[in-house]
């Protein structure tokens, strides 16, 4: 059986990679490619008609941030992709300050999380990710299930999966986070 189709592929070349063994990192690239482009398509939905970074310079961009250096330990391929996620999620918010600190007048607005998860402006994707840091400092577990759901796209199934935790207990925490990102947005 051809490695790219052996169940655990990707567990195995992340292996490889983090001993340092290039020909698994290329491999491992070429396998998971398409993945990260659906996974960077999804966090590009809302930046509006001319996004300021395309799909492709996205994925390219969170490759070199994973890759260089020092390469993390993921365990499996649902971690490896959620970091996958954080850091376009990064590349992203730091895109959007950047192009907020060029304009004049560029000061944060409060904005509804309803609205932002629609169609974010870069204000406002700034303030989510500002709510979101400080959700992560009092409740990790929430800010990672939002950050998969809304950021990363991935199903209930899917965060159930990656956290072993029930389908209730995931809708629970989403309610919940939503209603702290909503208070930390919009104030009282």
């Amino acid at each position: 059986m051809p490695e790219d189709f052996k169940p655990n592929a990707v567990t195995e070349l992340l292996g490889r990679s983090r001993q340092g063994d290039a020909a698994a990192r290329s491999r491992l690239m070429a396998l998971v490619y398409g993945q990260l482009k659906e996974l960077a398509s999804r966090h590009m939905r809302g930046e509006g008609p001319v996004p300021a970074m395309q799909t492709t310079e996205l994925v390219h961009e969170a490759y070199l941030q994973m890759f260089s250096g020092q390469v993390p330990d993921w365990p499996d391929r649902r971690h490896f992709f959620s970091y996958a996620s954080t850091v376009m999620r990064h590349l992203l918010v730091a895109q959007a300050r950047q192009r907020l600190s060029q304009k004049r007048g560029g000061d944060l607005l409060r904005v509804s999380l309803s609205h932002v998860a629609h169609q974010p402006r870069d204000s406002e994707l700034v303030a989510l990710d500002q709510a979101l840091s400080r959700l992560a400092a009092i409740d990790a577990r929430k800010s990672d299930i939002i950050v998969m759901r809304f950021f990363g796209g991935l199903s209930i199934d899917e965060i159930c999966a990656v956290t072993e935790l029930s389908p209730a207990t995931i809708h629970a925490e989403i309610k919940a986070a939503r209603g702290w990102l909503f208070q930390a947005i919009e104030g009282p």
